[in-house]
């Protein structure tokens, strides 16, 4: 059993490790700060509007 996990592990990490890496398109130039910190926070805690 653990032969398969294994496997489907090595799999997986190859399969994953294969994909193109992505483009950034519209980088912004500045590094995100304190205050991108807070409001990722803000959002996270923030109540769902889903259903």
């Amino acid at each position: 059993m653990y032969l398969l996990d294994t496997f489907s592990l090595f799999a997986t990490l190859s399969a994953v490790m294969a994909l193109p890496s992505l483009k950034v398109i519209d980088a912004a130039t500045s590094v995100p700060g304190f205050r991108a910190v807070v409001d990722g926070f803000v959002l996270s805690c923030a109540p769902s509007r889903c259903c």
